[in-house]
């Protein structure tokens, strides 16, 4: 039996708020279920559901090659969604009647050498108030999901740690150990935390390296990474945290990094054409370098918003109500290792680390918004 890898610090148990079932995230539905769920008469079931289409097709194929969507109501949500915020199949056919990607969700998995990474998603609303059980505490529901997943990731073998530096599992282990440890810990705040999990990761750059010549020289090596990552344990890690709090932040943070993200975050919710991705990549690019001038908004929906104005805004993270909530987060980004194969280990975590100021000035132009 597959082990599963279970975070014992979030928690979910579907609250059926219907929130996911109003967003407007693009769900791809598989063409087995599509067609399965096609075929039942809805009106005859009871109760019975309106009649009318109940999926409509994509204008492109997704990434996993689904070719059809959720029909909406005319008020944006799910045409299965009812008055009680139930799911209309789960509560006609059963829940393993309803697609795949719905009942996957929050869930994400990761096969690993030691068993399945299993995470959550914090877009989920149960997840983000700690609403419902641990995950350990329904394993058996867990796994039945993991069962009919078609969206397990694979950890590659060996893993990139940087550039053409490889390391093991066994040499991952404790970097991401590390990383978690570094993360909840309570002598420093969180910007220094993740600071210092960039440094620790350029380190474990370079002892990987001394390692990997003295072992191409047919010597034992003085210093391994995996001997190095338990000598900073022993100390809780606060050579590197002083490191990090030596850091001294611009009088003008620069923007120019967000840049790509709010552009992929503009082209999730429309296709674009090449020309015009190309067009909106400069756009942002210079005016996220520049700090000023307008740009719509795709993170709440209102109208165009000038640089200048969400700079005003001062986002407080070590706020008491602010803090643990982000520190539960990025830890669980670390853990659930959706970046790590993506991008390797140095380059995954620098991604975050974007993500974490993305996420800061998102917060930022929010608050402007509601005054």
């Amino acid at each position: 039996m597959t082990r599963l890898l279970l975070p014992d610090d979030v928690v979910f148990t579907c609250q059926q708020s219907g929130a996911c079932c109003r967003n407007d995230w693009l769900i791809g539905v598989d063409d087995a279920a599509r067609a399965r769920l096609e075929a039942v008469d809805w009106t005859r079931l009871t109760p019975p559901l309106p009649p009318g289409p109940k999926f409509r097709p994509l204008p492109f194929t997704l990434a996993g090659g689904e070719r059809a969507t959720f029909a909406r109501r005319p008020d944006g949500a799910c045409v299965f969604l009812e008055p009680d915020e139930r799911c209309g199949i789960h509560t006609r056919l059963g829940a393993p009647a309803k697609p795949q990607v719905c009942r996957e969700f929050p869930y994400s998995f990761v096969e690993t050498p030691d068993g399945v990474a299993v995470g959550v998603s914090f877009a989920c609303t149960a997840v983000r108030a700690h609403q419902g059980r641990t995950l350990p505490a329904q394993e058996a529901e867990v796994r039945a999901v993991l069962a009919g997943s078609t969206r397990v990731r694979r950890l590659p073998d060996p893993l990139v740690l940087y550039a053409s530096v490889d390391i093991t599992w066994a040499q991952y282990r404790p970097i991401e150990a590390a990383l978690l440890a570094l993360l909840a810990h309570d002598e420093c705040t969180l910007p220094t935390a993740l600071l210092a999990g960039s440094v620790l990761i350029s380190l474990c750059v370079g002892l990987s390296q001394v390692e990997a010549k003295a072992r191409r020289e047919g010597r034992a090596p003085t210093e391994t990474l995996v001997g190095g990552l338990a000598q900073l344990e022993a100390d809780r890690y606060r050579k590197v945290i002083a490191i990090a709090a030596q850091a001294r932040y611009p009088s003008r943070p620069r923007l120019t990094p967000l840049a790509p993200l709010y552009t992929w975050l503009e082209f999730s919710r429309r296709r674009p054409s090449r020309l015009g991705l190309v067009l909106a990549l400069y756009r942002n690019f210079f005016r996220f370098r520049r700090g000023r001038g307008h740009l719509p908004d795709w993170i709440t929906g209102g109208p165009p918003f000038d640089l200048t104005d969400v700079q005003a805004v001062r986002f407080d993270a070590d706020a008491p109500d602010i803090e643990p909530f982000l520190r539960e987060y990025w830890r669980h980004v670390v853990f659930r290792k959706t970046l790590t194969p993506l991008h390797g280990v140095f380059r995954g975590y620098q991604t975050m680390l974007a993500l974490y100021a993305f996420t800061k000035w998102a917060a930022k132009l929010t608050a402007r918004r509601r005054g």
